[in-house]
């Protein structure tokens, strides 16, 4: 073997090098971003999962979308033993002003729109008037139930405190009427407003005795807002207008 092919076989041998490193460079680099992307996509899988299945309703996690649709479920429905659940709807408004995600958000602001679409307040005494009921009181031979008019003031504003809420729907409804009552002067005003205002605080669990609460409301104190559910605004200008309330002749 003389000098030139010794030279060539170096030569041969450095290229082959060479194009082995540019291959393991090659290798190393797509093996890095392979792994990478698959930690990428697996995130995004997560946050899918929990978007498209169930999720805890914790304070710092996201509802799915069959959460935001059962969540509303449960406040559209007021025909039933709970009478359109109250918390449900707060939860709806309170996912609206935290959740960033658009797609999310969207959804919320359709079941606050169903919900509200839910309680037209015609249909709402139609359906008190023909299955709730308050019996009048055991005095002076007195039998059957309260009606809509002409009913004993006292004993119906009791029921605003009772167990079941349909109770207190019926006695929402009618103490509209309350200028027909014949013992209307005894009424304590302050006592009766406070109640009655108390039924659109977060305590009353029924979406439907706060709706009536805030219809009566609007009756017998000329309070206006164009909201469905403005039970914040109601209870704002009681405080901001007691005393001129509290003159207002039954």
């Amino acid at each position: 073997m003389n000098y030139e092919d010794a030279k060539k076989i170096f030569n041969d041998f450095r290229k082959s090098r060479r194009k082995t490193i540019i291959i393991l460079i090659i290798t190393l680099f797509l093996i890095c971003l392979i792994a990478y992307l698959n930690g990428c996509f697996g995130e995004i899988g997560r946050q899918a999962a929990k978007l498209g299945k169930s999720s805890t309703l914790g304070e710092y996690s996201l509802p799915s979308r069959e959460d935001i649709k059962n969540t509303g479920d449960r406040a559209a429905v007021w025909h039933n033993e709970y009478g359109g659940d109250r918390t449900s709807y707060s939860r709806l408004l309170k996912w609206k002003d935290t959740i960033k995600d658009p797609y999310l958000n969207e959804l919320v602001s359709t079941e606050i729109g169903r919900v509200e679409k839910a309680y037209p307040v015609d249909i709402l005494r139609l359906y008190i008037d023909r299955f709730s009921f308050i019996w009048k009181p055991h005095v002076n031979g007195a039998k059957g139930f309260e009606g809509s008019t002409n009913f004993e003031a006292q004993g119906v504003i009791a029921h605003l405190t009772r167990d079941m809420w349909q109770e207190r729907a019926r006695a929402t409804r009618i103490l509209r009427n309350i200028k027909t009552a014949p013992d209307k002067d005894s009424v304590d005003k302050k006592i009766f407003y406070e109640k009655l205002v108390g039924l659109m605080g977060e305590k009353e669990k029924s979406l439907c005795v706060s709706k009536m609460a805030f219809e009566t409301y609007k009756d017998l104190t000329g309070f206006r807002s164009e909201g469905t559910f403005d039970f914040e605004g109601a209870i704002k200008d009681w405080q901001q207008r007691r005393e001129e309330i509290l003159k207002i002749d039954f």
